[in-house]
């Protein structure tokens, strides 16, 4: 799950098992990424570099940048 504190929708690019998607993180709200994947780790593309996410961790994203809780 994420919490997107930013009041502007990203678009991020998502790595997993070797193939990308994209998934959309609606702007000052938190929700569910759905992220389709059966890996257990996948990584995210933010403005501050990649970043690797377990599945099921919960984020936050600040100025475009995400932390993991």
């Amino acid at each position: 799950s994420y919490y997107n504190k930013d009041s502007k929708k990203y678009e991020m690019e998502v790595k997993s098992n070797g193939s990308t998607q994209k998934v959309e993180f609606s702007a000052s709200t938190s929700g569910a990424a759905s992220i389709q994947t059966s890996a257990s780790e996948v990584e995210i593309k933010t403005s501050c570099g990649w970043v690797k996410v377990k599945n099921g961790a919960k984020i936050t994203i600040k100025d475009g940048c995400i932390k993991i809780e």
